[in-house]
């Protein structure tokens, strides 16, 4: 009797051994399989997020952002080009002077005589031979610009100027200011030299 128990306690401890064996290597396939699943899931993931990264929208605007002012264009130092000038000859053929293109007044570029004369005035017929001879001797330095009063077409400039009458003359630099001015009679030396100097004092 006492060896049966013996034989049987040993029967069902090999039995115990045998069944806990099993259930191990049972869960060792289990988490084996998991682990695969596991990573099979990772991998399906990642390539699912780098596609997914490849089609999104990159500009704010797709992706909900607020649009951005576009940027200004970078300031310059340049000047604008200037506008093209419109010639506006006034005056008639037979005058003391020969018609003028007064739309050349602070165009040229280079300082200007202005000269405001009327046909009938003494004087301007005096002063004719010393002003022809300015514009001769200065040619390539100063332009002369004759303003006959009698010609309305001349009103804007004479104001621009506060030119009021006949016999007025203006020597103005390039961009229009008045450097100096003479009245009536002129003299053939003085008118000469004055513009002479200024034009030795600016290196012109």
């Amino acid at each position: 009797m006492r060896n049966f128990r013996m034989t049987l306690s040993r029967v069902v401890h090999r039995i115990l051994r045998f069944l806990g064996d099993t259930w191990l290597i049972e869960v060792l396939v289990l988490e084996r399989n998991a682990v695969k699943r596991l990573l099979v899931f990772l991998t399906l993931a990642v390539m699912s997020w780098l596609v997914l990264s490849a089609c999104a929208p990159t500009d704010s605007l797709a992706q909900g952002g607020q649009i951005k002012a576009p940027t200004a264009a970078p300031e310059t130092t340049e000047s604008p080009a200037p506008a093209a000038r419109v010639p506006q000859i006034v005056g008639k053929e037979g005058g003391l002077y020969p018609p003028q293109d007064i739309s050349l007044v602070t165009t040229t570029g280079k300082p200007q005589l202005l000269n405001s004369y009327a046909d009938w005035c003494t004087t301007c017929q005096h002063n004719k031979s010393i002003v022809d001879g300015v514009r001769e001797q200065f040619a390539d330095k100063i332009d002369v610009i004759d303003l006959n009063i009698d010609v309305p077409e001349t009103q804007s400039v004479r104001d621009q100027f506060n030119i009021t009458d006949r016999s007025q003359y203006l020597l103005i630099d390039a961009k229009g200011a008045v450097i100096q001015k003479w009245y009536g009679f002129l003299d053939g030396v003085n008118l000469p030299q004055a513009i002479q100097d200024y034009l030795t004092k600016n290196n012109l």
